[in-house]
């Protein structure tokens, strides 16, 4: 069997509207778990725009053929961790103390960022469990793959979601969309008939030296490389020949006799 993929050469609208989607995510995730919004910045770029690949994905949303992938940098818990509970010079923990409620705490807030940010994609909840079928394939890195890759960072550590073509598709996918009217068959000779179309009448080339050109004045004859009895030729609007003409008069205005084009 034939394998196929994607080529799909992204906008930045289609970027940027993405981005706003986990911005949000983002900003409502701040102010749930007590976080400066301006801590919080986004940004979205195309999958084979991206100089590291080799990322540790550590989870995996799936919807039909839709996949999202998530990777945290190994520092992000404990950045989350140190932004919900500073550290307190007062109340020191003793040398092999550890801070169970905080610890607990980030790891809720890092879960529910991850769910919030899948379901902006318009994934459910459910996680499924990163194996070597479940993990990325290389080629969401190639030229045009049609994926895209967002970066949610606190401070210099980040959380970073793929989303294949199909999952991209689904963002500006209509709901319940109902099947457009079939169009009326249209005549289009009839359509067209009052176009405009401007055509060109040539009376053949000739070339001139620089030094006659110079001195050319009123009056001054040149002398066309046709025959005075020969048709013109009349040329379309992409200078392509249609047919030969005679030029002559009718009422007050030139005009041009069609005849059939000789070379």
């Amino acid at each position: 069997m034939m394998k196929v993929r994607p080529y799909a050469l992204l906008g930045n609208a289609l970027l940027a509207r993405i981005e706003r989607q986990v911005e949000l995510v983002a900003s409502t995730w701040s102010a749930d778990w007590g976080f400066e919004p301006e801590n919080v910045v986004v940004s979205s770029q195309r999958a084979w725009e991206e100089s590291s690949r080799e990322e540790a994905w550590q989870q995996c949303y799936q919807q039909g053929e839709g996949c999202a992938w998530l990777s945290l940098s190994p520092e992000f818990l404990k950045a989350v961790q140190r932004q919900i509970f500073p550290a307190d010079l007062r109340h020191a923990f003793q040398a092999g103390d550890t801070a169970p409620i905080a610890t607990d705490g980030a790891k809720k807030a890092v879960a529910a960022l991850a769910d919030a940010i899948a379901q902006a994609f318009g994934f459910s909840s459910s996680l499924l469990n990163i194996d070597n079928d479940r993990k990325p394939a290389q080629e969401l890195f190639e030229f045009a793959s049609g994926a895209i890759l967002v970066v949610l960072k606190i401070g210099e550590q980040s959380i970073k979601s793929l989303l294949n073509y199909a999952g991209v598709e689904a963002q500006h996918r209509p709901v319940d969309s109902k099947p457009l009217a079939r169009l009326p068959r249209v005549d289009l000779t009839k359509a067209l008939s009052n176009a405009p179309i401007s055509l060109k009448v040539s009376a053949g080339q000739v070339e001139v030296g620089v030094g006659n050109f110079m001195t050319l004045a009123l009056g001054d004859v040149i002398r066309l490389p046709i025959s005075i009895d020969k048709p013109l030729t009349v040329l379309g609007p992409d200078n392509g020949v249609l047919f030969g003409a005679h030029l002559g008069k009718q009422s007050q205005s030139m005009a041009i006799e069609v005849v059939p084009y000789k070379k």
